[in-house]
């Protein structure tokens, strides 16, 4: 039992040894508040969770930063609040196309307006 939670444990400071930081800088320029949500596009992995997401009010700005895999691919997702009538980037599920709102864990910070 010891060793199994001894392997546990080192296989988790591994992981947690070669992960690396990305941070988005996000503008609220809409008229809405909107809530904020990332998705890996290479694992099962959400900030801050699969069901949840940050709360910005209108005209706020916040920086987020994310513990990630290096190389892995991380999106944003951004919906109004309280009814997600309006989306931006990958939207509240994950699963919108878009063509700038994904990038690669380990990359320099990244500013993104939201507007419309």
């Amino acid at each position: 039992m010891k060793i199994g939670v001894a392997a546990a444990c080192l296989i988790a400071s591994l992981v947690l040894a070669h992960a690396e930081d990305m941070q988005f800088h996000i503008n609220n320029k809409t008229t809405y508040d909107i809530q904020v949500r990332f998705f890996s596009q290479t694992r099962a992995a959400w900030w801050p969770g699969e069901k949840s997401g940050w709360d910005m009010n209108v005209n706020a700005s916040n920086d987020f930063k994310l513990s990630c895999n290096p190389g892995e691919y991380v999106c944003y997702g951004a919906w109004t609040m309280p009814n997600p009538t309006l989306d931006w980037g990958v939207g509240i599920s994950g699963k919108n196309k878009c063509s700038a709102c994904c990038y690669s864990c380990g990359a320099n910070s990244t500013e993104i307006n939201l507007d419309k």
